[in-house]
């Protein structure tokens, strides 16, 4: 699992674009949520499906272009405009103001919201890790909770906080933060077992 979590814009849809770029064709995310309420996630995945153009069952368009003979260029581009629209189906935003959303990571509790001061204990008490995206980037932990920010992807040099299922030997979490173009700025390895634990593998 590659979970691409993604800093509030502040009205820079074009640096937000920049960033789920980055999310889906560098880092390979699977998933990739935008930590912010603003609608502009909407404006962005709008304006690219625009740009991709075609409306209707992709089916329908195929049989369309063979019934008018458009020839094997103009199908091939049908077909990689398809999957550049599929693809925009794992970009996500929070739904709503305070509304937590929770992924699961090797069987731990991932919270996500937008502003952490919208949470109370016991919102806290079954996740292992939480990331918000109001705040500098961060990682952070307390007790055995750590405290993730991607930062903000309008300032360019930060913005995108990548979480990645670490496979084989102890069950773990690497997290590593990334500005918008996906350089690793910095990255540590959450221990996945019951007591959380951070190891520090370097920062740039």
């Amino acid at each position: 699992m590659r979970l691409a979590l993604l800093g509030p814009c502040d009205g820079d849809t074009a640096a937000l674009a920049r960033a789920c770029a980055t999310a889906l064709d560098r880092l390979e995310a699977e998933r990739v949520v935008y930590l912010s309420t603003d609608g502009a996630l909407d404006d962005v995945v709008l304006a690219w499906t625009r740009l991709l153009g075609a409306e209707g069952p992709f089916d329908e368009r195929v049989a369309a272009l063979l019934e008018a003979d458009a020839g094997a260029a103009r199908l091939a581009l049908e077909v990689e405009h398809e999957r550049a629209r599929r693809r925009l189906e794992r970009l996500h935003s929070l739904p709503r103001p305070g509304v937590r959303v929770i992924e699961l990571m090797h069987d731990r509790i991932v919270l996500l919201v937008d502003d952490k001061s919208s949470l109370d204990e016991e919102d806290l008490l079954p996740a292992s890790i939480i990331v918000f995206g109001r705040g500098e980037p961060t990682v952070r932990r307390v007790g055995t909770r750590v405290f993730l920010a991607p930062g903000h992807v309008k300032k360019r040099d930060q913005g995108i906080l990548l979480l990645e299922e670490v496979v084989g030997g102890t069950p773990a979490i690497r997290a590593t933060l990334c500005d918008v173009d996906g350089t690793e700025k910095h990255r540590e390895t959450i221990d996945a077992q019951r007591a959380a634990r951070l190891r520090v593998h370097g920062a740039a």
